[in-house]
């Protein structure tokens, strides 16, 4: 999901963004960093799962179920205008928080289908799984 140049940007967030959100979509910043030309924002992003929400689960019909995931925003600038967003996330948690991969995926994977405990340092980050 995106889009490049004036009219793609446009476009994605017109068609793909603005009002395609859950009721309750919440986002809390946890850390910003700021540079000449770019800003880093740490956040999460929590929201119940209650819309087909196509910029994160495109074609997923709402599961009812709650979602909570860090988020890392790089914004490019170029002077005073944007030049690049880039979003990042771990879509595999978001998967796993809605269903749609089973508990033997999730444990035999390095995902963390909730991060508090990675917000709070109760579980170390990089933990692999061992090999069956």
């Amino acid at each position: 999901m995106g889009g490049s140049g004036y009219e793609g940007v446009r476009d994605f967030y017109r068609e793909w963004f603005v009002g395609r959100n859950a009721a309750d979509m919440s986002i809390e910043s946890l850390s910003r960093t700021v540079g000449d030309d770019r800003i880093v924002d740490e956040m999460l992003i929590t929201f119940t799962h209650d819309i087909e929400i196509p910029w994160i689960l495109p074609a997923v019909p709402a599961t009812g179920r709650q979602v909570r995931v860090p988020v890392i925003g790089i914004v490019g600038f170029e002077g005073t205008a944007v030049a690049s967003e880039r979003v990042y996330w771990d879509q595999a948690a978001v998967l796993a928080q809605v269903g749609l991969l089973g508990d033997d995926v999730v444990e035999r994977l390095p995902i963390i289908a909730a991060p508090d405990g990675l917000l709070d340092g109760t579980v170390a980050p990089n933990q692999l799984a061992r090999p069956r």
